[in-house]
This record gives structure tokens, C-alpha cells and sequence, in this order.
């Protein structure tokens, strides 16, 4: 089989400015090595990504320019409004590179304001890829009208949990059995690893935690709908009671960047005001975070917003970390009362406080958590990336 793959043209394939959808992407280019399928992959320019594309011999990579826009583009985007103005590459250069190859499938992967358009140029050769809740029912009848018609006329809608499924479905005249879910995957095998006792101790002398103090973990992006300023806020409360508890953030405000908005500024502000129990990281490789999850001791996930999934639950999990979380859209489905402390948002910051001295005060807690947690991700093959490739190509056959 040979396959398109469109991408939303945020960040550049393979993953060398992270990002889920992108790692996931790189996943499957990955475990299409091992296959007899043929990817084309149509990504944003980056020298870096470029330079690792070359190891691929299943994957082409197509690079555009970023934010180049054709004539045809602007007026796509302007008078039919089949993508965004704002668009970061040329996908009626994607469009035309696609009709000139004989693919047997063509998969949008996020890249919902373009579903429309190419519905309507490849009809059910198309399969989008939702990883947001961005298909539902709170748009305009003029946007309701064009995700309808995409839905029904494309080969399927993949979502990445039974939580996006039901957002979607709250658009009417749909056809329900073109949605379907393929949970997300990650490396199974990189995050269960254990880093040796030096590699531990010479990362936490690096992050400057001392001897046996207890670390609590947030890994993600450092914005609103991560719920960050709570997470701090109630950490902060517990300082005094707990002197030899520090917190790490990993991560940055986009991927790979360090852009700064008043939201990081807000966060900066905390962490230097408590700099001697709150550490940052900024931006990590993706393939080096199981060693940031393997030196803590709890992970905590505070989500605002509905999460449409939950990567970073299965990574923690994974590690065997008892993990705190917010009851948040797709997190449900991976997390419950027996494999981690699942916490109300209408009053995250005495919920957090709580839960994280729960921890902090309780080792047989923990060791419960996390063996319920471990034996969560033995049951699921399929959040590897092995079963995800599987499932991902078995959806597209059928």
C-alpha cells in the first residue's frame, strides 16, 4: 500500500522540535521500516529533519517552505476558506504532488481545516487523523456543513479516544461508523527503562536534587490549558510542611522554542521566587525523557482543558510513577482509582495540595499506584508503537 501523509506543517518530520502528532508520525515512518507499505510524508523544511530523513528507506519526504503560499492558496483561503489564511505551507502544491502519484491512501494527520478541500479533489481515498477537538458542534453552520460532508465522503475519521469520537458525533447527519478510535502509542519500551543508580544520581546532581528528596514531576507544555500555574500554586502551599520535596517542569512553551507570553512570565516569576525547590528543564528531546520520568518520584498531570488523549500518562505509567491527574477528557479512559488519584478541576489547587502530601506521606500508596499502573500497560499492547503501526494500517484497509 502506498501512503500520503499530510501533515498540519506546525513542526518538522522527522521530530527534531518534538511535539505529539509529530513523534507519532515518526513512529510510524518508523515501524514502516519493517513493512512492505511506502510513505510519502509532506513536512515543513528543517536542515535537521532533512538530514535524518536520509536513514529512511520505506519514507520520501516532500519539504516545502514554510509560509509559502501560492496565488491559488490565498484564494482558497480567502474566498472559500478551504484552509486557514495563516496556513505554513502550500498544500495546493501538496494537492498537485498528490495527484501525480498513484496513492492508495491519503492521511491528514490533524490538519482538519484542510479535510474539506481534500475530500473534495480525492474523495474516499481520504482519511483524517483528528488528534484535537476542533470537528464538533459549536462552529457556524458554514463550517458545520463543510466537516459534514467531508465525514460522509471521506474513507474514515481516525480520533485518538472515545472522548474526541463523541465531539465529533455532536455533528448531526454524520456518518458514525467512519468515526472510529485508535488510541495513542508511545515507546513502551524506552520509558520502562531503568537508568543506572550513577545515571541517576549524576541527572539529579545536575538538577540539583540533593540525597532522598522526594521529586514530583510535570512534564508538557507550559500553558493555560496545562493548568502549570495551578500545579505551582499548590506546591507552593506545601512548601513549608514539606522541606525536602522539589518539583521539575519539563518543557517549554513551544515546542523546541522559547518564546515568552505573560502566562510564562507569570511562571517564571513563581519558579525564581522559589528557586531552590522548583527546577525547569525548558525543551527535552523526546528521546530523552524517560530519564527525567525515572528519577521522580510522582507525576503530575493537571490539565484545564479536555486533554483529547494523554500521552504523557501512558509514558509515566510506563516508568511505574504514581501519577495525579485531572478528570480531563481522554485521560478517563487511561486513568482511574486504581492506577493513579484522579482529581476534580472546579478546585484543582486544594485537590492537588492534597493529593501530592497523599503521596509524599504515603510509600504503600504509592507502590500500590504504581504496580496497578505498570500492570495497566502490560494489558494494552496496543499503546505500543508495534500494535499502533498495526492498527493504524488495519484502519486504513478497511
Amino acid at each position: 500500500m502506498k501512503i500520503a501523509i499530510v501533515t498540519r506543517g506546525s513542526l518538522p518530520i522527522p521530530n527534531v522540535k518534538g511535539g505529539g502528532v509529530e513523534t507519532l508520525i515518526s513512529a510510524l515512518m518508523n515501524e514502516n521500516e519493517k513493512s512492505e507499505n511506502k510513505m510519502v510524508v509532506y513536512s515543513i523544511y528543517n536542515e535537521e529533519a532533512a538530514l535524518r530523513s536520509e536513514e529512511y528507506v520505506n519514507t520520501e519526504m516532500v519539504y516545502l517552505p514554510k509560509q509559502e503560499r501560492t496565488i491559488r492558496d490565498r484564494v482558497r483561503a480567502r474566498v472559500l476558506g478551504d484552509f486557514p489564511r495563516e496556513a505554513p505551507m502550500s498544500y495546493t502544491k501538496i494537492a498537485d504532488n498528490i495527484e501525480k502519484e498513484n496513492f492508495d491512501r491519503i492521511v491528514l494527520e490533524n490538519a482538519s481545516w484542510q479535510f474539506y478541500f481534500f475530500v473534495k479533489r480525492f474523495g474516499n481515498k481520504v482519511y483524517l487523523h483528528l488528534h484535537n477537538d476542533w470537528i464538533n458542534n459549536t462552529w457556524g453552520e458554514t463550517y458545520k456543513e463543510k466537516f459534514r460532508y467531508a465525514i460522509n465522503h471521506c474513507g474514515g475519521v481516525i480520533v485518538v479516544s472515545k472522548f474526541l469520537k463523541e465531539r465529533v458525533e455532536t455533528l448531526k447527519k454524520v456518518n458514525q461508523d467512519k468515526i472510529r478510535v485508535l488510541y495513542n502509542a508511545t515507546d513502551i519500551k524506552m520509558f520502562s527503562k531503568e537508568i543506572s543508580q550513577k545515571e541517576k544520581a549524576e541527572l539529579r546532581k545536575k538538577l540539583n536534587i540533593k540525597g532522598k528528596e522526594k521529586l514530583i514531576i510535570y512534564t508538557g507544555r507550559i500553558c493555560e490549558d496545562k493548568g502549570v500555574l495551578e500545579l505551582l500554586e499548590s506546591f507552593t502551599n506545601m512548601c513549608d510542611k514539606y522541606s525536602d520535596v522539589k518539583l521539575l517542569i519539563v518543557g517549554s512553551v513551544s515546542y523546541g522554542e522559547t518564546t515568552t507570553d505573560k502566562y510564562t512570565m507569570k511562571v517564571h516569576d513563581i519558579v525564581n521566587q522559589y528557586s531552590e525547590r522548583i527546577i525547569t528543564t525548558g525543551f527535552v528531546p523526546y528521546q530523552e525523557m524517560y530519564k527525567y520520568y525515572s528519577i521522580a518520584d510522582i507525576q503530575v498531570i493537571p490539565s484545564m482543558w479536555e486533554e483529547p488523549f494523554g500521552l504523557v500518562a501512558i509514558e509515566g505509567m510506563a516508568q511505574g510513577l504514581p501519577i495525579i491527574a485531572t478528570d480531563s477528557g481522554g485521560l478517563n479512559e487511561i486513568l482511574n482509582e486504581n492506577n493513579s488519584i484522579v482529581i476534580k478541576r472546579n478546585n484543582i489547587i486544594k485537590e492537588l495540595e492534597y493529593a501530592m502530601e497523599r503521596l509524599c506521606d504515603n510509600e504503600s500508596l504509592c507502590n500500590i499506584i504504581k504496580s496497578n499502573a505498570m500492570d495497566t500497560i502490560k494489558k494494552h499492547k496496543e499503546y505500543s508503537y508495534e500494535e499502533y503501526y498495526k492498527l493504524f494500517i488495519n484502519l486504513l484497509l478497511h
